[in-house]
């Protein structure tokens, strides 16, 4: 809002076309290249590009920090584990599908299947 502000100021122009205006500065950095307004809009556009790169910058690295503990954390086995009603098969063969069927079969007396 302080940069709809100020580029209200520079420009003169509508509340409802400032807002918008800014929003396009943050979202797209080069957005303050067609500003019509003077020296004073295009500064208001080139400051609130930088911000929104900030921005943009500092969401993007605590996303990928939250990513990358999650995953450590994945891999140091830190997750909660199921211990009961539930069935583990390691490796793949031909031999797998009949597999599944018997266990289904065998787990059919305990409601699954």
């Amino acid at each position: 809002l302080c940069g709809s502000w100020a580029f209200q100021a520079a420009t003169d122009c509508r509340w409802e076309e400032a807002i918008f205006t800014s929003w396009l500065f943050v979202a797209d950095p080069a957005a303050h290249a067609s500003v019509e307004g003077g020296t004073a809009a295009t500064m208001v556009g080139w400051v609130m590009t930088c911000l929104g790169l900030v921005i943009f910058g500092f969401i993007v690295s605590v996303t990928q920090d939250m990513m990358s503990s999650k995953v450590e954390s994945l891999r140091l086995g830190n997750s909660r584990i199921i211990e009961h009603h539930h069935t583990v098969v390691l490796g793949y063969s031909e031999a797998l599908r009949p597999l599944i069927s018997q266990l289904a079969l065998a787990n059919e007396s305990e409601g699954g299947g």
